[in-house]
């Protein structure tokens, strides 16, 4: 079996079937060009969120869809009210618990250094009330009073701390990663 090389009229016929194959996709791309905007999008968000995941700490639950269920793990943040030599562990405020969460899910340093103004701009008390012995500290709301059960919590700044939890295959075990921590000045 020999090959036998094209002619000119056989690559002639091939160019213009190309031509006719482009022209009916230009002729569509002009008639339903509004069809693709959607498309577009979706991979320009999903392009995002996979580029956010692999090069910052973008939790892959958050983005409805484009890789839940893709690990298996869970985040949480630690709130510390520091001084020159101890810390103090907080409970998480009322009113920021919605920020908190967001900040949980994506923490890139302008959410984390918002909440932490937020945090050290707030009242910090020790709360006696379940106690007598220990107290937690807690943040005052906006429209909450001190009462007797509150003793002013003295620091210096507001460190937001925000790990990540995998399990680990080999030892069965869960373990506490840090992605990222942030403090603030009081």
């Amino acid at each position: 079996m020999t090959w036998n090389k094209p002619t000119f009229t056989k690559l002639k016929k091939l160019d213009h079937t190309f031509l006719r194959f482009g022209e009916r996709i230009r002729q569509w791309l002009a008639e339903h060009w509004l069809a693709l905007i959607p498309v577009i999008v979706l991979h320009a968000i999903a392009w995002r969120q996979i580029t956010l995941r692999n090069m910052d700490h973008l939790d892959a639950w958050k983005g409805g869809g484009f890789g839940m269920f893709s690990t298996i793990g869970d985040r949480f943040y630690h709130i510390h009210l520091m001084t020159n030599k101890t810390f103090e562990c907080s409970e998480t405020p009322k009113g920021l618990r919605k920020k908190l969460s967001k900040t949980k899910k994506y923490p890139s340093y302008m959410m984390m250094e918002s909440v932490a103004k937020e945090l050290a701009e707030g009242t910090w008390v020790y709360d006696y009330k379940i106690k007598r012995d220990s107290a937690s500290v807690v943040m005052l709301g906006r429209d909450e009073p001190l009462t007797q059960h509150h003793r002013m919590v003295r620091f210096d700044s507001v460190e937001l701390q925000v790990f990540s939890v995998r399990f680990n295959k080999e030892t069965f075990t869960l373990e506490p990663r840090l992605l990222r921590k942030l403090a603030c000045l009081k």
